[in-house]
């Protein structure tokens, strides 16, 4: 196995630690066939590319370049960003196709959810502290009430490329579904290329296209929802065949408040304006695309477990997932989908 190192720049969100870990099979000698392996840092997060072609080709620089128009587009931590610019009052901001797209699915997929996934969470995210400049504000009920009136997908349009909002301070985030949007933009490159055996995982959200170098399924391990990573750290391990997984959880994304001591996760319920306080610690989702795994995965960590499995069952043959949750006691326990359950190991 050939392994390209490049780095790019931290730029979309906060390094994280990793929900899933790529598995591979070693290589067959009888096929001649490479796995050429680039990774590096870009999104705040590590990625991995790795593509079985019969030659060494190394595709590290369009990659790289990839990464950096999105930034351009969606990243919160590029001054000059779409985004950056949209949620100063930038009003003759046109939006680019990157940013058109991911608007009209972050659209599509809080209609469908109910507004559990909203992008336009943004200035609630800021003032808990999950934004660029890390900054907690002084938070009570009053603040947040007063934030919630900034938040509402129906409250914000695209005509023309031109952000129209009801409000100037309304801000957006796209953190929980760009990362998903770029594997998928990764994975349309290679295919327009000609290649159908690769794998892209850009800071643990994944697709996978044909076989691994052996000719096998690509096998994904999922790990357990702890703070910490054990030696026997997967809950599950699955092989992904042409589709994509995203996984969620709050168990590592936290911050402690230093004076109150209250732990604070990263996911924001925007009916609720408060951080999630639920049973539910990690859901893993398999879709056609990434951007959709990744969208409907923070979906249901806001929803929790019994909003997530009726939204499962409407959507049976859609999306697949595993749930895993916390009982009374403080035990494990999870809910399958048939569809995921099909592809453990």
């Amino acid at each position: 196995m050939i392994r390209i190192f490049i780095q790019t720049t931290l730029s979309m969100r906060y390094i994280s630690s990793f929900l899933v870990l790529i598995l591979f099979a070693s290589c067959n000698p009888k096929n001649d066939r490479y796995s050429i392996v680039m990774d590096g840092y870009a999104q705040g997060t590590t990625y991995q590319v790795t593509l079985v072609s019969d030659t060494a080709v190394d595709y590290s620089d369009e990659i790289n370049h990839i990464f950096n128009v999105i930034d351009l587009s969606m990243s919160m931590w590029v001054d000059s960003s779409l985004i950056s610019r949209v949620n100063r009052g930038d009003t003759s901001v046109i939006a680019d196709e990157h940013f058109t797209k991911v608007f009209n699915k972050s659209v599509e997929v809080s209609k469908a959810t109910d507004g559990s996934f909203d992008f336009t969470v943004g200035t609630l995210a800021r003032a808990w502290g999950f934004a660029e400049d890390g900054k907690v504000e002084q938070m009570d009920s009053s603040v947040v009430d007063s934030l919630r009136g900034l938040v509402g997908y129906e409250k914000v349009s695209l005509k023309n490329g031109r952000v129209i909002k009801n409000h100037p301070n309304i801000r957006f985030d796209f953190n929980a579904i760009a990362q998903g949007y770029t594997v998928d933009v990764i994975h349309d490159y290679l295919y327009e290329l000609g290649y159908r055996d690769f794998l892209i995982e850009v800071g643990g959200e994944l697709r996978a296209s044909g076989v691994n170098a052996s000719g096998q399924k690509w096998r994904i391990g999922i790990d357990k929802p702890s703070e910490e990573i054990q030696t026997d750290r997967f809950i599950a391990v699955i092989e992904l065949e042409n589709r994509a997984l995203a996984t969620s959880g709050n168990y590592r994304k936290f911050y402690i408040d230093e004076e109150t001591g209250m732990k604070y996760v990263h996911t924001i319920d925007p009916k609720t304006g408060y951080p999630v306080q639920s049973n539910l610690l990690s859901v893993s989702v398999l879709a056609n695309d990434a951007t959709t795994a990744d969208a409907y995965a923070t979906a249901m960590m806001v929803k929790g477990l019994e909003e997530s499995v009726k939204m499962l069952e409407s959507m049976s043959g859609e999306l697949d997932a595993m749930l895993i949750y916390s009982d009374e006691s403080g035990k494990w326990q999870s809910f399958t989908t048939a569809g995921f359950e099909s592809a453990i190991q």
